[in-house]
């Protein structure tokens, strides 16, 4: 029976490029590509892959978004009339 090998690569949330890729036929050696990523000056924050402080800050913003919208819509619901 021969191996069956696949591509796996750290690939950045927020503009899609690729850095510690590598072909496996095992486990994925997560640790091992999260350590090359950071030392390639990747941020690993948020439990994503980001390639640098620019796609970071604008996922940041996302986030921010996303709770602003979900405190108001809270507000919303019960009635109190403030944001």
């Amino acid at each position: 029976m021969s191996r069956l090998f696949i591509w796996c690569e750290v690939v950045c949330r927020g503009c899609s490029c690729t850095t510690a890729g590598r072909f496996t036929s095992g486990q994925i050696p997560k640790r091992e590509m999260r350590s090359e990523a950071r030392r390639a000056g990747w941020i690993l924050v948020h439990g994503e892959a980001f390639c640098g402080k620019e796609c970071l800050a604008d996922f940041e913003k996302e986030l921010a978004a996303e709770a602003n919208v979900e405190h108001n819509a809270q507000h919303v619901a019960t009635g109190d009339g403030s944001t």
